[in-house]
């Protein structure tokens, strides 16, 4: 359900209207999919809002202010760096495409909206050159290139009737009203049937091993309807013992059971007579003791499978909104429980055990361990004013410097983390090496691999491991106490 190029061209004229001179308040963030830029217009907040999420992808004035995350992201940080402050343009849509360019007096950055459905994306220009996206570009398209739209999806550019015109009513943004609607309905059953084709996937993931769980209990039936048939074999061969001789595989005898029958015992030609004997019994006990068991569990297993035949058969035909749809789902959710998790194998049976945390001079230092954990300091525990640091021109650890509140990093906590930074990426022996720093703002994470970055306004300090000092900061921090090895 993308955006037609019809909403689009009458969502941007109303947006333009009502936000044209005004002033950008703050940049919010909800990962991974949505953008909001404050706005205050008749005495009250509203905010342009822009969505990338799949079947849903979307823009439009928004006046209820949503809960916004404490750490904003990275890409949220940036947007708010260039944007906050900026005096409103214009909102155009870009080559009569699903894409709506917005510009910003006296400026010469501008913000692109995406909304190809599955492929959306917002993209901060400057210059008309890509600066940042919130998701990775690909097809050619790059950061520092001359930005340009990805291949039109197919029947992007047929027109078709705008869906909420008919519903639009009055007020300042009578068709971003009527849109929210329209889309929030949308996204609840967007919601649903992501909900609902999980759980089937589930179901029908546990109806095949219940299949073959039954499959086996079948099995196991006829093998304990043979216990009898073990008794009459033990029966019989009790008076032939004298002719089964060790060698012989089979030994015709009367059934002691069927008059005028006769019975084939089987014999295991390894063994003696009596030792064949007391085989025979033994099968019998154990097969006639696991009888009751394996009926109740073939039983058991039978209406398990049935129920999640009427599971799946349910859930096939739900429609998200059928009266008691909701309830419906979160009932069979509830019977089946959270799906299993795959048991690891090899080194990923190990959990990881998360960035080193110390407190050096009252600053709080993480180092990371590796490639992606020096992703994730930067991405998800690090904020704007931090401290970043790593050995310059050489692979290793990230580390995250953080001052107490209200205060700027000291100069010996700074040199405390680069020795942590030499300490980590090539050991106390490692000898006076070159430190890079700066503020995480302006740390750049470069492509879809993991623990590379670029850095701005960078600094470099020297720093010589000494034992000593590693050891007190060592054993004053708050993880990974011990001797400098």
């Amino acid at each position: 359900m993308a955006l037609t190029i019809e909403e689009i061209g009458v969502l941007a004229s109303e947006a333009e209207r009502l936000l044209s001179g005004r002033r950008v308040g703050k940049v919010y963030c909800l990962e991974p999919h949505r953008v909001f830029l404050s706005f205050r217009a008749g005495g009250k907040d509203v905010f342009l809002f822009l969505s990338t999420e799949p079947e849903v992808a979307r823009f439009h004035l928004l006046w209820e202010r949503p809960v916004f995350p404490e750490r904003p992201s990275p890409f949220c940080m940036k947007l708010r760096a260039e944007l906050s402050g900026k005096v409103f343009a214009h909102a155009r849509p870009i080559e009569r495409n699903r894409a709506v360019r917005f510009t910003f007096k006296d400026s010469e950055t501008a913000l692109a909206g995406e909304f190809f459905g599955r492929r959306g994306n917002v993209v901060l220009l400057a210059r008309d050159r890509v600066v940042e996206s919130l998701w990775p570009l690909g097809l050619g398209r790059a950061r520092g290139k001359a930005y340009s739209l990805p291949p039109a999806p197919p029947g992007a550019g047929a027109r078709q009737h705008p869906r909420y015109l008919p519903d639009a009513g009055g007020g300042d943004y009578p068709f971003s009203a009527a849109f929210a609607r329209v889309m929030a309905a949308r996204e609840q059953e967007v919601a649903f049937e992501r909900a609902r084709e999980a759980q089937l996937a589930q179901v029908r993931a546990a109806r095949k091993r219940a299949e073959r769980l039954c499959a086996h209990l079948t099995d196991d039936l006829r093998e304990v309807a043979k216990a009898d048939e073990y008794r009459r074999m033990g029966e019989a061969l009790k008076c032939r013992l004298h002719e089964a001789a060790r060698g012989l595989r089979a030994l015709s005898a009367p059934d002691p059971e069927r008059a005028g029958e006769t019975l084939v015992i089987t014999l295991d030609p390894a063994r003696s007579a009596r030792e064949n004997l007391a085989h025979l019994f033994k099968k019998y006990r154990k097969l006639s003791d696991a009888r009751a068991h394996v009926a109740a569990r073939y039983e058991e297993s039978a209406a398990a499978l049935e129920a999640l035949a009427r599971d799946e058969e349910t859930l096939g035909r739900l429609a998200w909104n059928a009266p008691g749809a909701r309830e419906t789902l979160d009932g069979i959710a509830g019977r089946r429980g959270a799906p299993r998790a795959r048991r690891a194998k090899g080194p990923a049976a190990t959990p990881a055990r998360g960035p080193r945390r110390f407190t050096v001079r009252g600053h709080l230092v993480w180092v990371g361990r590796n490639a992606a954990e020096n992703t994730e300091l930067v991405r998800r525990i690090a904020r704007g004013n931090d401290v970043f640091m790593h050995v310059a021109g050489k692979p290793g650890a990230v580390v995250i410097l953080r001052a107490p509140p209200g205060m700027d990093a000291a100069p010996e906590a700074i040199g405390d983390a680069a020795l942590l930074a030499v300490y980590y990426s090539l050991g106390k022996d490692a000898g006076a090496q070159d430190v890079d720093y700066t503020r995480v703002k302006h740390v750049r994470l470069l492509g879809a691999r993991q623990g590379r970055f670029a850095l701005a306004d960078r600094r470099t300090l020297r720093a010589t491991p000494s034992e000593d000092r590693l050891q007190a900061i060592l054993e004053s921090a708050g993880a990974d106490r011990g001797k400098v090895r």
